[in-house]
């Protein structure tokens, strides 16, 4: 008996890790729809924005990303990208009472038509290279490099924190269909958001964060292409 109970123990908590993994992914989804509804106007929004983060950085800084934003990628750190993926789950476990309550727990149809958009290998390809690689880098300059900074520099670094991680989340709320989603959305990225500045800070680098927000975003790609039937 006590056999038969560990293993129903050990399915329930696999059972129960697999639909976490589900709602982080369908919840994340929404960058891989933008993307693949419209990977030409993605490529060109990363590029501007990493171009007005140069422009800062010499008109107002010393001219490099490292000593302005902490830019740097250190192959040391890769392993961090084991904690997004972690990340990813914990956050799923987090806001499934949320989802259960907005009654908001199925895969939005937009993801399931981006998916099957993309069915040749070199189209996930640059879509994985985009949302797990380009994507990070973009976002942590933006986020944890300058905005965390500028906060930093004008009140706590709890405050500093809090402030950035919640409008890391609203911005990717943007466009969002639905309130229910919106606010489960919204509450993921801006957990994520509170991770990530808070390994900012401790590292004083975005090498970390950047790796964090990789694994993040690559199981959600991941997942989404090659493991559909979980995200359904």
């Amino acid at each position: 008996m006590p056999l038969e109970e560990a293993g129903a123990e050990k399915a329930f908590a696999a059972e129960k890790s697999i639909a976490a993994v589900r709602l982080a992914v369908i919840t994340h989804g929404s960058l891989v729809y933008h993307f693949v509804m419209d990977q030409s106007g993605t490529i060109q929004w990363l590029s501007y924005l990493l171009l007005a983060l140069a422009w800062v950085s010499q008109r107002r800084g010393s001219g490099n990303l490292t000593n302005d934003f902490g830019f740097s990628i250190r192959l040391q750190d890769a392993g961090y990208i084991l904690l997004g993926m972690l990340l990813l789950l914990a956050l799923g476990l987090a806001i499934s009472p949320l989802a259960e309550f907005l009654g908001a727990d199925e895969t939005p149809q937009v993801t399931t038509e981006a998916i099957s958009r993309a069915t040749d290998l070199p189209t996930q390809i640059i879509i994985v290279l985009a949302v797990a690689v380009a994507t990070p880098i973009v976002e942590e300059l933006t986020f944890r490099g300058l905005l965390l900074r500028y906060l930093e520099e004008r009140m706590t670094p709890r405050r500093a924190l809090v402030i950035s991680a919640g409008l890391f989340g609203m911005f990717h709320i943007l466009g969002t269909n639905g309130s229910a989603g919106a606010i489960i959305a919204l509450v993921q990225t801006f957990l994520a958001g509170l991770v990530l500045a808070y390994v900012t800070q401790k590292s004083g680098k975005l090498s970390r964060a950047i790796f964090v927000h990789g694994g993040f975003n690559l199981i959600t790609i991941l997942v989404l292409f090659f493991l559909p039937d979980l995200a359904l």
